[in-house]
């Protein structure tokens, strides 16, 4: 079964402070299925070791067409779908209209190429301060047909073992960040890069924070930014 369902007109929902884990959904949505059609706030959530079984999408959340979900300093680690190649985002599967803010996605399995981590078939997408690592297949899967603007900002890319994002349609804007590699036309790369080493505190141990040595300290922009990021340590500090 589900952890929980939000249907119908369901509107200005926060779930928050929790962990989900070990839920195993024959249906969309292996922890968590919207289609309310309104707008979701999910805040500090765990999600652990979910998934779907047989064909259907959305590991841990799957997301409905007209539904805006905001998910805010959550993490997503041992995420997966059914081991099928029409079973899509391990993590998050998406038709609505996306935000994903100060979010940690590390150990998830996309099964298989265009699978993704996140798997956006429809709407836009606002993917900001995320850090994906350690993860199999891509973690940003756009669709060919439906997306509108996908905006990546301030995200890390570290050892994930398909491309970082693989655009098949929509605009992609991945600003500001650091990558390995991608697929696809981007339509922007302003302020990212592939140079330098992201230095992670203890990458083995899943302690994805930065040592002082990395080149994505300072580098990314602080406009539009949240206060605090995925530990709750202040995001800006100083201006920068």
């Amino acid at each position: 079964d589900h952890f929980l369902e939000i249907k119908e007109s369901a509107n200005n929902i926060t779930i928050s402070d929790m962990t989900i884990k070990d839920y195993d959904e024959n249906n969309h949505g292996g922890a968590i299925d919207i289609t309310s059609g309104g707008t979701i706030t999910i805040q500090d959530i765990h999600f652990d070791n979910n998934k779907t079984s047989s064909f259907y999408d959305g590991g841990a959340v799957y997301v409905g067409s007209s539904t805006t979900v905001i998910f805010d300093r959550c993490k997503f680690t041992n995420n997966d779908v059914y081991s099928s190649s029409s079973s899509d985002g391990s993590c998050i599967y998406t038709e609505g209209t996306l935000t994903i803010k100060n979010c940690l996605f590390n150990d998830n399995d996309a099964h298989s190429a265009n699978n993704g981590l996140i798997y956006i078939d429809d709407g836009d997408a606002d993917i900001i301060n995320c850090t994906f690592a350690d993860n199999s297949e891509e973690p940003i899967y756009v669709y060919s047909y439906g997306p509108g603007t996908i905006n990546v900002t301030n995200c890390i890319f570290k050892d994930n073992s398909g491309n970082d994002i693989e655009r098949d349609g929509g605009t992609v804007n991945l600003m500001y960040s650091w990558y390995e590699s991608t697929t696809g036309t981007i339509a922007s790369t302003t302020g990212s890069t592939t140079s330098g080493s992201v230095d992670f505190v203890d990458q083995a141990n899943d302690d994805y924070s930065l040592q002082a040595s990395s080149i994505c300290i300072n580098a990314g922009i602080s406009s539009g930014v949240s206060s605090f990021d995925v530990n709750g340590n202040q995001r800006v500090v100083g201006g920068v």
